[in-house]
């Protein structure tokens, strides 16, 4: 999967659950595609709660570095999420 297909099915997905910039005051603002390809953090709030969508982390990769340290589950919703796998996460840790 690309990163642009990857934003394209994201958007998607925020819209269905009504997501919105989570901000100190009470303007709501629709995340947009540039949000999502910046290297920031992107923090929203949905009609669930919070949700923080994380663009880079540890050593500054981002989703095609760590794409393949993934595993794909299926919540009972049928849903379908890609998760980094612990070990990766352990790893590092401890670098």
């Amino acid at each position: 999967m690309t990163l642009i297909l990857f934003i394209v099915r994201l958007m998607k997905f925020l819209k269905s659950i009504d997501a919105y910039q989570r901000r100190p005051d009470d303007k709501v603002i629709e995340p947009d595609e540039k949000d999502l390809k910046g290297k920031g953090h992107v923090l929203l709030t949905t009609r669930f709660g919070p949700l923080d969508v994380l663009a880079v982390i540890e050593e500054g990769r981002g989703f095609e570095e760590l794409f393949t340290d993934t595993v794909e589950t299926v919540c009972k919703s049928l849903m379908r999420k890609r998760l980094v796998q612990v070990e990766e996460k352990i790893a590092q840790f401890r670098s």
